[in-house]
């Protein structure tokens, strides 16, 4: 198990405050919407009537919303303050403003009015339900708390963990169904698993990889067009979809194995060690660096391939 501590406070109250600090709460959806955990992140460490000098110490938090987990950069900020001032109830006038804006995030973001078109049907999807200031103020108590939390530095090793850990049992991956949907004059494929399991998310961020580079490689060396990155995979609390454009995928077993190589050789210096913190906020599982490495090293062309010609 990777080296972290858990529990309790951080031993000085000035230790991290010259350094990135990424702090991750899980912020399960209500009834498959995520719009009060995203109205929280909003409202929490927010203040009315904010003073320009003041805004220059918060405008270096930056915060995000996902379907499981809200997630916070801060920099230059203790994180145990950060912490309690996140734990601190809001004003109702603060929810009051905040609601407008997040209504007005929520009508611009074409990317969410994409997926839904793809997936609510399946998955139920809803940003447009009221929300009550008594379900905000329960749901803040909930999980606003360290039951909730894990701190990171900004290579995603964990500092602080305060998140129970579950210990996978081993299984196959499990594919529920295939989906077609036209999209901005696309053929978008859509695959969704089951996801129970941390080789079911790293296994879809490894097709992702797979097919963005495939598609890159042959767009923009062979064929000399245009190429911009066009698979997308989300994660949600009981599924993991991942859209693939309509493309000939048929990717040879030698191209296979060298992106095997790529991933494993990137994995120790890229993003893709923040795929083990978002299973840990998902599904309380956390696979050390060998597990993962031993996991993509044994990939199989035939498995990865079942996955793929679903939707090819």
């Amino acid at each position: 198990m990777s080296n972290f501590k858990t529990g309790g406070t951080f031993s000085s109250p000035h230790l991290f405050l010259l350094f990135i600090m990424l702090i991750y709460i899980q912020t399960p959806p209500i009834n498959n919407s995520n719009k009060i955990p995203h109205l929280i992140e909003h409202c929490v460490h927010n203040k009315d009537n904010l003073l320009f000098n003041e805004y220059f110490s918060r405008c270096s938090i930056k915060s995000q919303t996902f379907y499981w987990y809200t997630k916070f950069d801060i920099l230059n900020y203790d994180v145990n303050d950060f912490i309690m001032s996140i734990e601190s109830p809001f004003t109702l006038d603060i929810v009051k403003k905040e609601l407008r804006a997040l209504n007005t995030e929520l009508e611009e973001n074409l990317f969410t009015m994409k997926l839904r078109k793809i997936v609510e049907r399946e998955l139920n999807l809803d940003v447009s339900n009221r929300i009550f200031v008594n379900d905000l103020v329960k749901y803040h108590k909930q999980y606003y708390n360290n039951s909730h939390y894990v701190v990171t530095d900004d290579k995603y090793n964990i500092v602080k963990c305060w998140i129970k850990i579950i210990r996978p049992s081993e299984r196959k991956f499990n594919l529920l169904k295939k989906i077609r949907k036209k999209i901005s004059n696309e053929m978008n494929n859509v695959i969704i698993i089951n996801y129970n399991n941390w080789k079911d998310q790293v296994l879809m961020h490894f097709v992702e990889v797979l097919v963005d580079s495939w598609i890159e490689y042959n767009d923009r060396y062979i064929n000399w067009k245009y190429y911009y990155p066009c698979s997308c995979m989300i994660e949600w609390n009981s599924y993991i979809a991942i859209s693939i454009p309509h493309y000939d995928l048929n990717i040879s077993k030698a191209f296979f194995e060298e992106t095997k190589k790529y991933y494993a050789k990137q994995f120790i210096n890229w993003d893709t060690w923040e795929n083990k913190i978002i299973n840990l906020l998902y599904i309380n599982q956390l696979p050390t660096d060998d597990e993962v490495a031993d996991f993509i090293t044994n990939l199989q062309y035939t498995m990865v391939f079942a996955l793929i010609r679903y939707v090819w």
